[in-house]
């Protein structure tokens, strides 16, 4: 938790920006269906995307998977009770193995 702390001070307007969820770039978008879908356990994973340095493209696609995991989830009628856990492992796995579609999908298969 002190880690993540330290993220947000370190880089307040990639974090405004998530949060506030305006305008028209990828982060704002994911924003917006974070906060549609109160998922802020995804608050996480979606500020180390979004502070990496990988391409823009990589993290649209990560932001899409993100907003596409929630929409199953609630198709399969499953509730949110699990998503922080989930969230959790997730940005654990993009920490320690880089910001990558390969990383996230590498967090589902433990």
């Amino acid at each position: 938790m002190e880690a993540e702390l330290d993220a947000v001070f370190a880089f307040p307007l990639a974090y405004r920006e998530l949060e506030a969820a305006t305008g028209d770039s990828d982060l704002a978008w994911i924003g917006r269906k974070l906060n549609l879908w109160e998922v802020s356990t995804a608050y996480p994973l979606t500020f180390r995307i979004a502070v990496s340095d990988g391409a823009q493209s990589e993290k649209r696609r990560l932001y899409t998977l993100i907003y596409w995991y929630l929409v199953r989830r609630a198709l399969w009628g499953l509730t949110p009770k699990s998503l922080n856990k989930t969230f959790a492992r997730l940005t654990r796995q993009v920490i320690a193995s880089g910001v990558s579609v390969e990383s996230f999908k590498a967090g589902f298969a433990d």
